[in-house]
């Protein structure tokens, strides 16, 4: 995190808490150009992949959305944890698997699902 309080901790996670939906985005850019400010709510979640709280913020005057860090310490790894565990679990991912998966197991399977989508290799 820079001074600004700008995140350099790619990839970005939004958790929807309402369901067991987790995007990847590949950096804050894609993450807030996709973001509207319609789905800014207390549901939606954002992490950086160290677990540091993001905040997001909406720009009405140009419909847009501004992500920045919320917190210069990560305390939300286990968080993120729990909310890749739900997502993988309601896509069928074996329970055998997620009970021993690590957080850093978790984030790379989501990278190489989410790369499908963002065109990374």
């Amino acid at each position: 995190m820079d001074l600004e309080g700008n995140v350099d901790q790619v990839p970005i996670f939004v958790y929807d808490s309402r369901s067991p939906d987790v995007t990847v985005f590949p950096s804050i850019h894609q993450a807030e150009i996709s973001l509207e400010p319609n789905d800014l709510d207390e549901h939606l979640l954002i992490y950086d992949e160290v677990g540091r709280r993001l905040l997001a913020t909406p720009r009405w005057s140009d419909y847009s959305v501004h992500i920045q860090c919320g917190e210069s310490v990560p305390t939300h790894l286990l968080d993120l944890h729990h909310a890749l565990i739900a997502h993988f679990r309601a896509a069928a991912v074996p329970e055998g698997w997620l009970e021993q998966a690590s957080t850093t197991d978790l984030i790379e399977r989501a990278l190489r699902v989410g790369s499908k989508y963002w065109g990374a290799k």
